[in-house]
């Protein structure tokens, strides 16, 4: 049995503008192991929020074919 309670591979997340298309992350991977607890920090403008609003599914304005990411839940 796996102690994984989160996988994330490849979460690649992006926004349509007139200029094309613009990624606000690209290739995020993480796993959160039973008990652990995880930290998101980076610049400003770097991915942290719409990475938090992907994983609950809560983006708005951008394509949803371009969220794409796994989980692993235990039981």
């Amino acid at each position: 049995m796996s102690d994984t309670v989160l996988k994330v591979s490849d979460l690649t997340v992006q926004y349509p503008t007139a200029r094309g298309s613009f990624f606000a992350t690209r290739n995020v991977n993480f796993s959160l192991q039973r008990g652990e607890r995880f930290g998101l920090v980076g610049e400003s403008g770097s991915g942290k929020s719409t990475t938090i609003l992907a994983l609950m599914r809560m983006l708005k304005g951008a394509s949803s074919a371009a969220a794409a990411w796994s989980s692993t839940a235990a039981n």
